[in-house]
């Protein structure tokens, strides 16, 4: 590869190199974001969506110091129910409780279930008894909002669900909120391929096009001067040479 060549090429059609790279920035930044007047001023918006997560910690026990040891149940009976339980939320009852607490803009929005979060270090492939009630949305504060909907909404319902069973006060299992979420997390980013597709395609066209140009210049005659002066160079030359023979 002559890299002098490639730079004498791009500098000799330096304006047209310029003008393609100007365009390939323009129409890159175009496929990712769209221009909008607000009040008058123009401000790019992106016109993809990243997804947030944010999520709400709940602990299954049977007593509110059952955490602590002092229960009489089986630990793993919680793990168990968390893992169960956890299932639950993605169920079209519990579904439709959260869609009717959620205000109706966010309704489509957003998205709620749940996971047994946190991995148990003692058991092989267990989990301890927790579950993440999982918001996503498109705006981090809808995220944030739709899993604290969907934690007290899970909460109401296991309680219900143990009332309308009529199981004593004492043998229910409790759900308690442990940890609220205070922000959101990015899950999935805005692709960047597109953009980077059409700068890399733009580039290559016009760089494509500095060499054909190149290839189509003609090559300049040389003047009868020049070919004077180089045929009583090569006489001289070969004067020289018969003489040193």
């Amino acid at each position: 590869m002559d890299l002098e060549l490639y730079l004498r090429v791009i500098w000799r059609f330096r304006i047209l190199v310029g003008v393609g790279f100007a365009l390939a920035v323009v129409l890159a930044v175009l496929s990712f974001a769209r221009v909008g007047f607000a009040h008058g001023v123009p401000e790019l918006t992106y016109r993809q969506a990243q997804t947030y997560e944010a999520d709400t910690i709940l602990l299954v026990g049977q007593k509110q110091s059952s955490w602590a040891g002092t229960s009489t149940a089986d630990p793993s009976r919680f793990s168990g129910l968390a893992t169960f339980w956890a299932q639950l939320v993605s169920g079209d009852t519990v579904q439709s409780l959260i869609a009717r607490r959620l205000p109706a803009s966010e309704r489509r929005a957003v998205r709620v279930q749940a996971a047994a979060s946190l991995p148990d270090p003692s058991v092989y492939n267990g989990v301890l008894p927790f579950i993440a009630i999982q918001g996503f949305a498109e705006d981090p504060d809808d995220a944030i909002n739709a899993s604290l909907v969907g934690a007290h909404v899970f909460m109401r319902y296991i309680a219900a669900q143990q009332a309308r069973a009529g199981v004593p006060a004492g043998n229910r299992v409790l759900v308690d909120l442990v940890k609220r979420p205070f922000q959101a997390k990015v899950v999935v980013p805005r692709k960047k391929t597109v953009p980077i597709a059409v700068f890399l395609a733009i580039m290559v066209a016009t760089l494509g096009a500095a060499f054909v140009l190149e290839n189509l210049r003609p090559t300049p005659k040389r003047s009868a001067e020049d070919e004077s002066v180089n045929e009583a160079g090569a006489n001289e030359a070969s004067v020289t040479a018969r003489r040193v023979a």
